[in-house]
């Protein structure tokens, strides 16, 4: 949950994603944290759509909300963010059934 949070909070401040994940990835290599390879793709690859669905700042975000009208605010967390919450509940089982794997 920290690394979506974390890297979704960086994207709201305009740091882009390509910047947050191998940083995030080279100091989880460091730490000598334990963790599942897959589990940690994963979790890296949905927190990127995450914060790029989230974020208002998103060039796709303010095409879309220009395109129809309507506040970037609205596009990004109305429509997109009920969305990738509900992917966020099976992204959540799915890496919990890889864990377990």
């Amino acid at each position: 949950m920290f690394i979506i949070t974390f890297v979704t909070l960086m994207a709201f401040l305009g740091v882009h994603q390509i910047i947050i994940i191998p940083l995030i990835i080279f100091l989880l290599n460091q730490s000598g944290v334990n963790y599942n390879p897959l589990s940690l793709a994963f979790i890296c690859i949905f927190s990127w759509m995450f914060s790029a669905a989230i974020s208002p700042l998103n060039v796709m975000n303010i095409v879309i909300s220009e395109s129809l009208n309507k506040n970037g605010f609205v596009t990004a967390f109305k429509w997109n963010g009920t969305y990738f919450f509900i992917l966020l509940l099976a992204a959540f089982i799915y890496v919990l059934i890889l864990n377990i794997l």
